[in-house]
Formats: C-alpha cells, structure tokens, sequence
C-alpha cells in the first residue's frame, strides 16, 4: 500500500487453498495439500523467506486456519482420514494449535461435536465455529472451558464487539410472508440473545 511492487510469499511450487494472516501482519496461515492427499498448515513470515510446515496433518485435512488475535493459538477444522483409502474423509471438528508450547488438541472431547471456520473472540480465549449437522454456533470459552450453542441454520459468519461479551449472527425464520434472515445478538454476559434486525 506503500506503492512498493507485490512480493511472492510462497514457494512457486505451493498450492495455497486458503489462508489467515496475525493481527500485527508479522505472519501468515495457510492449508496446502501433501503427497499423501492430507492437507497441512503451513507458515510464513512477511518476509517470504521462510516458508515452511507449522503441522504435519498426515492424511488427514486441516483446513479453514483463524490466527488467534494475539497470535498465541491457531483454530483450525479438521477431518479425519477414512480407515482406508476408499473410504471418506469424517466430519469437520475444531482443534487448536498452541504455538508457544505446540499442543495441538480438538476444542471438544466429544467426538460427535462436528464444527468449522473458527472464528477469535479479540480477547483471544473464546473461539466459535459452526456445527451444520445440528445447525448450531458453538462458542467455546479456553479460559473457563464453558461451553454456549446459538441455533442457527446460515452457517453465517460471527461477528465480535471489541470487548468480547457479545457477538452477531445470523439465522433463518419462517414467517408470514415466507423465510427471512434474522440478525442476532448474543450476549454472554446476560446469557441471553436477541433479535436486532
């Protein structure tokens, strides 16, 4: 924006599918597909020199990266490799990778919560992602380890206020005059969620 010339940040030969960049720019996320028809996490810095594997996913998926504000974790959905080549990926579930002390673990331990596109809160300690099987948001909070489900059926993006306790989405409701979108607020500190538009 500066009026410098656009540098390559990726090796050539990379097929990036998507990626997140970290709140201060300093780096970059991004998912790219292996040799064992798994999908990695991959990171660079600004610099595009340094290019490399942050995690191994193997045969598995890891896709759908979200940087954590303060750039401490990476949420990420991911889909277990099928017992055999033939058969399908499993669903998407949310896991966090920790890149101060590298743990790397699902957000639920029940293995039937599916979710995808992580999203931060800006405080960084609460991540919500989507469950299209039972038209959910689910919001998990890391510090206190609560757990919230919102109902809705748009798998829409959430949106946060700056100081965490509230968050937008959207859901879809039948009415007199046919189906319409609604735009929710959810506020944790009341544990409540209205309608606002």
């Amino acid at each position: 924006l500066n009026g410098e010339p656009a540098q390559r940040l990726t090796p050539e030969g990379v097929k990036v599918i998507s990626f997140d960049a970290s709140s201060d720019g300093e780096f970059i996320i991004f998912p790219v597909a292996n040799e064992q028809k798994g999908i990695d996490l991959w990171r660079v810095s600004r610099s595009g020199t340094d290019a490399a594997i942050l995690l191994d996913c193997g045969l598995d998926r890891c896709t759908m990266p979200a940087i954590a504000p303060n750039g401490s974790r990476i949420a990420y959905s991911r889909e277990a490799a099928g017992p055999s080549p033939d058969l399908p990926f499993g669903s998407p579930r949310i896991w966090v990778l920790d890149l101060q002390n590298g743990s790397n673990n699902a957000v639920y331990a029940d293995q039937q919560v599916l979710g995808y596109g992580p999203a931060w809160s800006p405080d960084s300690q609460k991540v919500t992602s989507y469950d299209g099987l039972a038209d959910q948001i689910r919001m998990f909070d890391l510090a206190t380890s609560q757990q919230f489900v919102f109902p809705s059926n748009t798998g829409g993006p959430v949106t946060w206020s700056a100081d965490s306790t509230k968050f937008m989405f959207t859901d879809i409701q039948q009415g007199e005059s046919g189906l319409h979108t609604r735009v929710r607020l959810a506020d944790l500190s009341l544990n409540d969620t209205t309608t606002l538009l």
